[in-house]
């Protein structure tokens, strides 16, 4: 298609082959609902006995809602939730109470408890919740 010659395959790699889904615009809508939901319901955390049970210092892996959370409370008491997937394969992190990082048991990526990556072979940083 590029040089002009003709193809009998042209039509199976045609751009224009792959039409838009019907009603996708509905499925997006409704994806948006979900993620404005799920964010609610982890912005609205601070009368929740599992957040309550971190301690000033502590890092640990909770369940809230149905989903594991990393979560880190620090000196101050200020609370840090991560998405507890190692961002290299999605093993689940660990915390490193001695040296205060998260840890991925599976290929050693430690991660600050903020998210920061520190180490690879993870290559980017982890999802703040």
């Amino acid at each position: 298609m590029i040089t002009g010659n003709e193809n009998t395959d042209a039509e199976l790699y045609k751009p224009s082959r792959v039409k838009p889904v019907a009603g996708f615009n509905e499925f997006v809508k409704n994806a948006v609902d979900v993620i404005g939901n799920l964010a609610s319901s982890i912005i609205n955390f601070k009368d929740d006995e599992e957040f309550q049970s971190v301690k000033n210092g502590e890092g640990k892996i909770i369940s809230y809602n149905g989903n594991k959370i990393a979560v880190y409370r620090d000196d101050d008491g200020k609370l840090f939730k991560l998405n507890p997937a190692c961002t290299h394969i999605k093993c689940e992190v660990a915390f490193n109470s001695s040296e205060k990082v998260w840890e991925c048991p599976c290929h050693g990526s430690r991660f600050s408890i903020t998210g920061e990556m520190f180490t690879g072979p993870a290559r980017r940083n982890m999802e703040n919740l």
